[in-house]
């Protein structure tokens, strides 16, 4: 899934240089950008319940959230019915094992469907304040976040934005997240012995290096064995961007509403594997001055990139 949006102040690392569009945005240079590669990791895998990203160098310009891998079984025989639950976990250290449950209340029928419409969830979700220094994006959506930036999840004890908004001040790259409630499995499900097992209530919170919005909440679920895993009350939360001074740039103006349109327009580069980072663009501006001065025209002239506008998910130059 790509998200490619040219308004507002965000971007995204490990750079791809695409041919040079004209300023007013042409087919061809849509049709690059959504040809680039998709992000490898834009959410949480459906098994984890706590993971962080590493640490990120914007100066590398190089992916530093790498695809979750679930480990695979030790057992590589199938599975007989008569084995219970317990004595597959004991077999193997993962079919059929426990995993985090919650404490909050669960509907009755305990079933998918009832728990997306379950009221005691969407009241928390509609009732629930913005944390201090964040603003709501969405509320009470039964999809989670899934888009670039990925930057961890949290399993909470409560529904509480404020825990949440807490654990994105504490990555420097992180501009946003989504809390919502997750029904998932009590012991992780295999498709013979324990396939459909009981259900629990985890309250997530994923952190994004980029804007949530509604558009973002589509990972309404997925199955494991025949366990059906669905989300509800899904609130996503934005804080104030405030751009970063960069050595041999002026401040930055903006954020604009849309993408400059310039006649001195002549490269553009699109960013699509880690958080927002303008330093990035800034990298490759300098980088692409100092090739042209190494290998000037004809006439012993060259372009310098003198200033860069940075999108959601590219850098334009001129």
């Amino acid at each position: 899934m790509k998200f490619i949006q040219i308004v507002g102040a965000a971007g995204l690392a490990g750079a791809v240089a695409l041919p040079a569009p004209a300023p007013d945005m042409d087919p061809d240079m849509l049709n690059a950008l959504f040809a680039a590669p998709t992000p490898a990791t834009l959410g949480p895998e459906p098994d984890v319940y706590s993971s962080t990203a590493p640490a990120y160098n914007p100066t590398t310009v190089a992916a530093v959230v790498q695809e979750t891998v679930t480990p695979d079984s030790t057992d590589g025989t199938v599975a007989k019915r008569s084995v219970s639950p317990a004595d597959k976990c004991a077999e193997n250290g993962w079919d059929c094992c426990a995993l985090p449950t919650g404490n909050l209340d669960l509907p009755s029928p305990n079933t998918a469907d009832a728990f997306t419409s379950f009221s005691t969830y969407s009241d928390k979700a509609s009732g629930a304040t913005a944390p201090s220094g964040y603003t709501l994006a969405f509320s009470n959506k039964n999809g989670a976040t899934q888009q670039a930036g990925y930057r961890g999840v949290y399993t909470l004890d409560s529904y509480t934005p404020s825990d949440c908004a807490a654990k994105c001040d504490a990555d420097e790259w992180c501009q946003a997240f989504n809390i919502y409630i997750e029904r998932d499995p009590v012991i992780r499900p295999d498709y013979d012995v324990c396939k459909n097992p009981d259900a629990t209530a985890n309250v997530k919170c994923t952190l994004y290096g980029y804007p949530v919005h509604e558009e973002t909440a589509t990972n309404v679920g997925q199955y494991q064995g025949d366990f059906h895993v669905v989300v509800a009350g899904s609130n996503g939360y934005n804080k104030p961007y405030t751009a970063p001074t960069l050595e041999n740039f002026n401040a930055p103006v903006g954020p604009l509403d849309g993408a400059i349109e310039d006649s001195t327009y002549y490269l553009y580069e699109l960013y699509n594997d880690g958080p927002f980072s303008p330093a990035s663009c800034a990298k490759g501006c300098q980088a692409n001055t100092a090739y042209n001065k190494a290998h000037p025209n004809s006439d012993n002239t060259y372009t310098a990139c003198v200033c860069t506008r940075l999108a959601h998910t590219a850098a334009a130059m001129y």
